[in-house]
């Protein structure tokens, strides 16, 4: 049998001869391919990477720094930290500055020999003047100032309810005897008795689950303290160096932080 005559270049079929249809060829450099390349693969990360936002990328930031893993972006701040760092009820917890000051307000109040019921009440008004003043300082609040008339009007009134002050974190706080005149509830803005019950409502909201590991630690950090009066001059003090960190100024208002459970036992008084 004869050899197999090889087909040339010339005697190949063409595209559009196989398929009937007219072919458009397209010429592409390298340089355009890699620039189509870079544009698909820009696009794929754009669909699948969230956008941070300047409050997700402080708390990265901070996340780092001190060592346990990034919050998720556009979430609620979580303490989800790094396998070799405490974890379950040793591990820290992203909350507000002023629950933590209530809770904190509350135990050192027992400690000094108020009940729990009336402890929550000491700790919600505390928190809420100390908030004010904070917003005072950085311009969120502004006051007007009282006429003689209306302070005069107002020591009156108290003394008709029969208003006393109770010594409680190193601070004089209004409050009344409950009817039984066995306890006492620290009074409001307006006056008005603290209702402990609304309050152990608001930590259990703004702690979640976590409320018993924070309320173990705190308990734990006051009763280092052998001297209630010791404690309670230096619990604001304490309360400074376990705060949660936020940004400073108006940018920092309202923000969480982290509550660091491992650094309050570093705390107790040795």
């Amino acid at each position: 049998m004869p050899p197999r005559k090889r087909k040339t270049k010339e005697d190949q079929p063409t595209l559009e001869e196989v398929t009937d249809q007219p072919v458009k060829v397209v010429k592409s450099t390298k340089a355009q391919l890699a620039s189509t390349a870079k544009k698909g693969k820009t696009a794929k990360e754009a669909e699948t990477k969230p956008q941070d936002s300047k409050d997700d990328m402080f708390h990265k930031r901070r996340a780092k720094r001190l060592g346990i893993a990034e919050p998720a972006p556009n979430q609620e701040h979580k303490s989800e930290l790094k396998e070799e760092k405490p974890s379950g009820s040793d591990a820290g917890i992203w909350i507000n500055r002023a629950p933590t000051l209530t809770l904190w307000v509350s135990i050192v109040a027992q400690r000094q020999g108020l009940s729990k019921e009336a402890g929550l009440t000491f700790g919600k008004t505390i928190s809420g003047i100390l908030a004010h003043s904070k917003g005072k300082s950085i311009g969120i609040y502004e006051d007007r100032g009282k006429t003689d008339e209306e302070i005069q009007e107002k020591k009156e009134k108290e003394d008709t309810m029969g208003v006393e002050r109770v010594d409680v974190f190193g601070m004089k706080i209004k409050a009344l005897k409950e009817q039984d005149g066995e306890d006492v509830r620290a009074l409001d803005s307006d006056d008005q008795p603290v209702d402990p019950g609304k309050v152990q409502s608001y930590l259990k909201r703004a702690f979640g689950t976590r409320l018993e590991d924070a309320e173990r630690v705190l308990m734990a950090l006051a009763e280092s303290y052998s001297d209630p009066d010791e404690l309670a001059k230096e619990a604001y003090n304490l309360y400074s160096e376990f705060r949660p960190q936020i940004q400073t100024g108006q940018s920092g208002w309202g923000q969480k932080g982290l509550l660091d459970l491992q650094h309050i036992k570093e705390l107790h008084k040795k």
